[in-house]
């Protein structure tokens, strides 16, 4: 397949052994151009930058060049890495793709992110030690939401309470506070005073027949 304009060779694409589909566009005063959906194709060369907290291989891994570059793999793999950079401790962190260069006559790709990774966020717990860490920071938001403002933090702590009221400690008080560390990490503490257990060890139902 070629495309000329003015009789100068604009694209040229070798057709053999994929599938080609054409679709009629048309805005107006909107000057021509190319575009490529759901390309298929073998991806060469992966570069990062400003990622601090995972090495560019964590990102090969993620975008697995075994199989072939597509648009939702790509988005799949961004997604993948930001739930990561989620979970290590970095809820504000952005990455999004700064280049894409695609070789049309080898039909390979290269690929260059960029990555804001934000402050890095630590979760604390004080108290309730017969609860294991890792149950409390799945039932906390601020790194899920990727947010840590205040509002954020009183949800986190709220929902704590009700994890607690479920375990039945009817009065159990979650305060909050915020530091931040010589090296600019942000320590969110959630001090957990579950007060005393209340369970039902007796029902009775009168008036019933």
């Amino acid at each position: 397949i070629r495309t000329r304009i003015d009789g100068k060779e604009m694209a040229a694409v070798r057709y053999k052994g994929r599938r080609v589909n054409t679709r009629i566009e048309t805005r107006r005063n909107q000057p021509l151009g190319f575009a490529a959906y759901e390309t298929a194709g073998a991806i060469r060369n992966v570069e990062v930058r400003g990622n601090h907290a995972f090495p560019a291989g964590r990102f090969v891994t993620a975008l697995n060049p075994l199989h072939a570059f597509s648009e939702r793999r790509l988005r799949e793999a961004l997604r993948k890495l930001k739930d990561l950079y989620h979970q290590k401790g970095y809820p504000r962190a952005r990455i999004k793709l700064a280049d894409k260069t695609i070789d049309t006559d080898r039909n390979r790709i290269d690929l260059v992110f960029e990555v804001e990774e934000g402050p890095h966020v630590e979760v604390v717990f004080l108290g309730a030690e017969h609860i294991s860490k890792r149950r409390l920071r799945k039932t906390v938001t601020v790194l899920s939401e990727g947010s840590i403002d205040d509002v954020e933090v009183e949800v986190s702590a709220e929902a704590l309470r009700t994890y607690f009221v479920n375990l039945g400690y009817p009065n159990a008080q979650i305060s909050t506070a915020r530091e931040t560390g010589p090296d600019g990490t942000i320590f969110i503490v959630f001090a957990i005073d579950p007060g005393p257990e209340r369970r039902i060890r007796f029902l009775s139902f009168k008036g019933n027949r």
